[in-house]
């Protein structure tokens, strides 16, 4: 269950009590905006966030929005921090290589959410 929703009016951000809730909602939505036929690109990162003004910001919103830059349409990547701390729930990940975040200036692993 997403704790806040927002809008920008070019994307939409949420924040969620654990990252396995918020990729198994990245999947679902994924789903539905694929079978609407919308174009999207999702990225999950997980940290701190804070709210300002009715928007999500601090550094984990810059991740996650640089990780969706790098997806493709209709891809749901995530953060290798996400893949680290679901490693055991049965959500599976697939390593596509290391990508540069322009928000913290360094080359992480990406892992594609399975659809």
């Amino acid at each position: 269950r997403a704790a806040r929703i927002v809008s920008d009016g070019r994307g939409v951000a949420a924040t969620f009590d654990g990252p396995a809730r918020a990729l198994e909602c990245a999947v679902v939505v994924s789903r539905l905006l694929r079978d609407a036929r919308r174009e999207h690109r999702i990225g999950l990162h997980t940290g701190e966030v804070s709210l300002e003004g009715g928007s999500l910001n601090g550094t984990a919103m810059a991740i996650a929005s640089d990780v969706a830059e790098h997806a493709g349409n209709g891809e749901v990547l995530a953060s290798r921090t996400v893949n680290d701390l679901v490693a055991g729930s049965g959500i599976a990940l697939r390593d596509r290589g290391e990508f540069a975040l322009r928000s913290i200036g360094q080359d992480w692993h990406l892992f594609q959410v399975a659809p």
